[in-house]
């Protein structure tokens, strides 16, 4: 019985491990975009909208866009969309007037999670070659999260008393 006990405690303290590692890491990553990565277009867009999978911060977002040159062609308004009552849609103006070209979007976002992520996109306008795609990259690395911690701790903690007890 008392190693039925034992085993019931350790299976629980494992549980809520695996259940609260998922919660940290899941970050706000980039769900989708408008224009899509890769996208050919005719004309310029006027703005850049991207979606993310978690609420984000009103503070510390930024989308850049640059040129083939690395000329940076966005107005430089960054806007956490307060229209999507989610709080997940980043937009920025783009300059107008912009010709033919490939484009790059660079964007870093502030999650309420505590979190950033970055990564970048591009498009191109009119019949020039697309610019080189460049991976998202994944911001601050969530890790495990203390309460997991501690809680395998204790788990460890009872099955090692446990051990000693039926030993003595």
């Amino acid at each position: 019985m008392h190693r039925y006990r034992l085993l019931v405690a350790l299976l629980v303290s494992l549980l809520a491990f695996a259940g609260t590692a998922g919660l940290a890491l899941a970050h706000a990553e980039l769900v989708s975009s408008d224009p899509t990565d890769g996208a050919r277009l005719a004309a310029a867009p006027a703005k850049i909208t991207l979606v993310f999978s978690q609420e984000l911060e009103p503070d510390g977002n930024l989308i850049t866009v640059t040129d083939a040159a690395g000329n940076q062609v966005d107005a430089g308004d960054t806007t956490l969309d307060l229209n999507d009552p989610e709080r997940k849609t980043l937009t920025v103006s783009l300059r107008s007037g912009l010709g033919d070209g490939a484009y790059t979007v660079s964007w870093k976002n502030a999650s309420v999670d505590g979190h950033s992520e970055e990564g970048t996109l591009s498009f191109t306008v009119g019949a020039a070659t697309a610019a080189p795609t460049t991976l998202p990259a994944t911001g601050t690395p969530g890790g495990v999260p203390m309460a997991g911690l501690l809680a395998l701790a204790a788990a460890l903690l009872a099955l090692g008393l446990s051990l000693r007890r039926q030993a003595a």
